[in-house]
């Protein structure tokens, strides 16, 4: 998604068919659960299902060019990369951390009083990680190409029908 482009509320002509918008946009989200190079672009045009309009769905295209030019890109998310993710999604609210089908711990802000003890204990090692090095930016900012790129190779993505 271009970060320059705002999307609005009742912005442009509404939609004759909005039920069909919303059946995209919905499949489309739960394509983010493999692809997070489309989770902030898909969050963005999600807050218009209840009155969609024209501009709404012209953003809606580029997505679907993407995801088409970049069809088999998929997640193979390692654990280590995993739990730095959740070190940074921890910050934002309440996190499930499953490995596997094993529910591993429900963690919140709240709720996270045992962290800060395995951390003062030694138990857990957090390091500082650059504002160039947060992988929670792709599920949170509109970023360009080459941003994407990178955060994707990081969190281990790659291409179903790339040559062996």
């Amino acid at each position: 998604m271009d970060p320059s482009v705002k999307l609005l509320p009742n912005q442009g002509e509404p939609l004759s068919d909005h039920k069909r918008y919303r059946r995209l946009v919905e499949k489309l989200n739960y394509l983010t659960v493999t692809r997070p190079d489309i989770s902030f672009a898909i969050s963005v045009v999600s807050q218009f299902l209840n009155s969609p309009c024209q501009e709404h769905r012209n953003a809606v295209i580029p997505i679907l060019r993407y995801i088409k030019a970049f069809l088999g890109k998929c997640l193979n998310m390692k654990i280590k990369v995993m739990l730095k993710l959740l070190d940074t999604l921890m910050l934002i609210g309440p996190v499930v951390l499953l490995i596997g089908d094993l529910l591993v711990d429900i963690v919140s802000s709240l709720e996270a009083t045992w962290f800060p003890g395995k951390v003062l204990a030694g138990e857990i090692i957090t390091s500082f990680v650059p504002s160039n090095d947060q992988l929670a930016d792709i599920f949170t900012k509109a970023l360009r190409g080459p941003r994407i790129e990178f955060i994707c190779n990081k969190l281990g993505t790659y291409d179903l029908y790339a040559p062996a």
